[in-house]
């Protein structure tokens, strides 16, 4: 019977340790006054036109843990773009360096995250410059 039991746990512990979790996050800029697009090198970048005067970034996140912890990781926000300007009212979005992702243990064992970003962007503006 112990032994039946202990297999029973060690099998949970495995299917646990193995979680495997994703989300697309999806984010609207006003494309109004956007002069530059930072964005990360390390980190796969798509770019497609569309119609309209909005820049939407979707963010592909895919994580070897669990759901719940990938939903704080995103809430502390080291996944999401930010829009700022400077004194001339230029816009910028720029992305997180992504490397504090790379860098979080759960009882010893590193998460793996892998993140692609696919951003929309007017025709009306063309590519923006990226750094």
């Amino acid at each position: 019977m112990k032994l039946v039991i202990s297999l029973l746990l060690a099998l949970l512990a495995i299917s646990s340790a193995s979680a495997q979790s994703s989300k697309v996050i999806s984010q609207t800029f006003n494309a109004n006054n956007i002069e530059v697009l930072y964005t990360p090198s390390f980190v796969e970048v798509e770019y497609k036109e569309i119609e309209g005067s909005r820049i939407i970034v979707e963010t592909s996140i895919k994580s070897s843990c669990k759901e719940s912890t990938l939903d704080f990781i995103i809430a502390q926000g080291l996944t999401s773009p930010q829009y700022s300007s400077n004194e001339l009212g230029e816009g910028f979005i720029s992305f997180p360096s992504y490397d504090k992702l790379q860098s979080i243990f759960i009882k010893g064992v590193q998460i793996e995250t892998n993140i692609k970003i696919i951003v929309y962007m007017p025709k009306s503006i063309g590519m923006l410059a990226t750094k």
